[in-house]
């Protein structure tokens, strides 16, 4: 996602394009004289974090674009109550869920892998009957005659296991003891809970459509800390033991639900009013200030470029034996040996996770087709606040050949299955689309269109026609309708370099007409003047 100079034909053909001093300003082969070539491990780095993307936005989406009928009432908030017990492996919780629905509806179903649920009961005592399918992964509440209350409020008290992920019932609740060979000894526990799981440590509504509030309290060992969506509400110590809760000011889907406990450390770095933090196990060597440099850094662009960060806090998680990392709101998961001592590729994973946080949780899409919307503008703002490393020289060239492409992958394509979406199209290219309007209407423009697309759409959906209107405006209706009919076109444009003798000929291919800004060519003397300026169309 963050590497694109694999291919050394393109590489040759770019360097003969420099040699005899021909500059393309949309895909600025400028950056060649000021960045050194990227090392084969950084490459093959880039390209693992890639497909490790799109295997985990493809997971995720799997649940969220769910072709199910919603259910008949609307989950209001969670309220987890909790202990973990390290000696038998086991989260002793109860929940609360709060819900809205039709007073005429006798049965709540609940997705639930939960094997152990002693009670369920109304919050005013009452007991309810209950059953459990767990092949189904469902638990289904049967609701008194009696209740004509619109809102009810249930108390599930349960057991879970944690620990292996070979056990089904266990992998989403994680727990990691002190490991043979890992320098450091220092146990910590985690949940994963997309797509779906959620439901595996917490009886839910587990379909993304129905968000709801999170809180969560967890009591645990003095020397150890928890941390959760939202803000922190209690950090009590009494006597041997620690509780510590958080509560969300927003709805949001379970699978962005989240918490850690474990003996922790961790730093904070202000960003006016915003605090921001990293956690790590105790004894994890960590580069703390750079992290946190870099965090504030890329908030305060995406701030400027986007909207106001939209929670309360952003704190990144390092865990042991996660993969890559998770845009949980306002808490992101990262693998430790990742991101504790972070290279420049670390820092584009950062900056992908964080840029989530606006296309991904603060807004979200409507459809499967949809998905390059976000993971476009995932792509291109982890590009955009890698600039800092890529030019250096404040050039102010738009990056598009770094985008990962393959020719062939539409950026939506709706004859697709949804496993095999997830191609360069919504990715690499749906980020190369990007920067073509960024190109074509300029970056006050651009960036204001997205900004009113944020406010209009916030902690709600949008389809690729809403973001297309938003561009609208500044496009004009011929381009529009362009740029409308290209997210369906598979060829990709391509420039042609032909050497020969002292002659250098360039050609342009655009089959499809998806060029929205044009291809400009500016010739340069030996000694660095401009000598011709012109336009390269198709043919």
């Amino acid at each position: 996602e963050f590497y694109s100079r694999k291919d050394l034909s393109a590489w040759m053909k770019k360097t003969f394009a420099i040699l005899f001093a021909v500059l393309l300003t949309v895909t600025a082969c400028s950056k060649f004289e000021a960045a050194p070539p990227i090392p084969e491990t950084a490459v093959d780095r880039a390209e693992a974090l890639d497909e490790q993307h799109k295997k985990d936005e493809f997971a995720r989406d799997t649940q969220r674009f769910s072709t199910e009928a919603p259910r008949p009432y609307d989950v209001l908030e969670y309220s987890l109550k909790g202990q973990f017990d390290w000696s038998r492996a086991t989260l002793d919780a109860n929940v609360t869920i709060t819900l809205k629905r039709d007073p005429s509806l006798r049965s709540i179903e609940l997705d639930s892998l939960v094997a152990q649920i002693s009670k369920v009961a109304l919050t005013s005592g009452e007991t309810l009957p209950f059953t459990v399918d767990l092949a189904k992964h469902k638990l289904t509440v049967e609701l008194p005659s009696t209740l004509t209350d619109e809102t009810v409020s249930l108390r599930i008290d349960y057991q879970v296991l944690g620990g292996s992920q070979a056990d089904e019932r266990r992998r989403n609740l994680n727990m990691i003891l002190p490991r043979s060979g890992d320098p450091v000894q220092t146990r910590v526990l985690y949940t994963r809970s997309e797509p779906t799981g959620a439901h595996a440590w917490m009886p839910c509504n587990d379909r993304p459509a129905d968000g709801a509030l999170f809180s969560v309290e967890i009591t645990m060992p003095a020397h150890e800390r928890m941390i959760a969506n939202g803000r922190l509400l209690k950090d009590d110590v009494v006597g041997q033991e620690r509780t510590m809760s958080y509560r969300t000011d927003n709805p949001q889907p379970t699978y962005l639900m989240a918490f850690a406990q474990g003996d922790f450390v961790s730093a904070t770095l202000m960003h006016g009013s915003l605090p921001v933090s990293v956690w790590a196990r105790r004894g994890v060597q960590v580069e703390w200030d750079a992290i946190l440099n870099e965090t504030v850094r890329e908030i305060a662009l995406f701030e400027k470029l986007l909207t106001p960060y939209p929670y309360e806090k952003y704190v990144i998680v390092l865990v042991p034996e996660f993969g890559g990392g998770m845009e949980h709101a306002s808490i992101t998961f990262n693998e430790e040996t990742r991101s504790s001592q972070p290279l420049r590729g670390d820092f584009g994973l950062m900056a992908h996770e964080l840029g989530h946080h606006w296309f991904g949780d603060m807004i979200t899409v409507t459809h499967w087709d949809d998905l390059w919307v976000k993971e476009g503008m995932a792509t291109l703002l982890s590009t955009e606040a890698m600039r800092t490393f890529d030019d250096q020289k404040q050039t102010g060239f738009m990056m598009g050949d770094f985008f990962n492409i393959k020719n062939g992958d539409a950026i939506r394509d709706p004859a697709l299955a949804p496993s095999a979406k997830y191609t360069s199209g919504p990715y690499g290219r749906a980020a190369w689309f990007y920067t073509q309007i960024r190109a074509a209407i300029g970056e006050k423009a651009f960036w204001g269109a997205l900004r009113g697309l944020l406010v209009a759409h916030r902690y709600g959906s949008v389809s690729s026609e809403d973001v297309l209107e938003a561009f609208r405006p500044a496009l004009g209706e011929a381009r529009y309708n362009k740029a409308l009919a290209s997210l369906g076109s598979h060829e990709m444009p391509q420039v042609h370099v032909v050497v020969a003798g002292d002659v250098l000929t360039l050609s342009l291919d655009d089959v499809e007409d998806t060029l929205l800004a044009p291809l400009e060519i500016t010739e340069m003397g030996v000694s660095g003047q401009q000598t011709r300026h012109s336009l390269l169309v198709s043919g």
